[in-house]
């Protein structure tokens, strides 16, 4: 994504994709990963906020080169990954038991929160170099 944040921007957007910002009459937090899946309005808007998510975290990176990172952004990325997977993919979560969201989108969700997760790990794991290898393949310059 050619959207280049600084890092406070960065956070703040992982705030607002969480749903954790307290700011919820603002239209980022609206808008944002986990609020585009309550309710759902298509895979669409959930990809565009998950290539926001790689940017930002692509942004952190100087974050965790630091060695020390926030339980904010700690908890804003579990929320994230968990509830989103909980949510739209999980047999038994809101979109799948309503029959909110289809098998095939179910699954290209799995697949963006599997590569967030990915990211996530090899970011903590002080892996930067290979952490967006497959995004960046997958996705190019997007």
């Amino acid at each position: 994504m050619s959207t280049q944040y600084d890092v406070p921007t960065a956070l703040e957007r992982l705030g607002f994709h969480s749903g954790r910002d307290p700011h919820i009459d603002d239209p980022r937090w609206t808008n944002g990963f986990l609020s585009s899946l309550r309710p759902y309005r298509g895979i669409k808007l959930v990809e565009k906020n998950f290539h926001d998510i790689v940017a930002c975290l692509r942004i952190l990176i100087e974050v965790f080169q630091q060695k020390t990172i926030s339980k904010n952004l700690v908890n804003d990325m579990a929320c994230i990954i968990t509830f989103g997977r909980a949510w739209g993919c999980h047999p038994d979560g809101m979109l799948k038991s309503n029959n909110l969201i289809s098998d095939k989108d179910a699954s290209h969700l799995d697949e963006m929160i599997n590569d967030i997760s990915y990211i996530w790990t090899m970011i903590l794991d002080d892996m930067e170099d290979t952490a967006f290898h497959d995004y960046d393949r997958l996705y190019g310059d997007i």
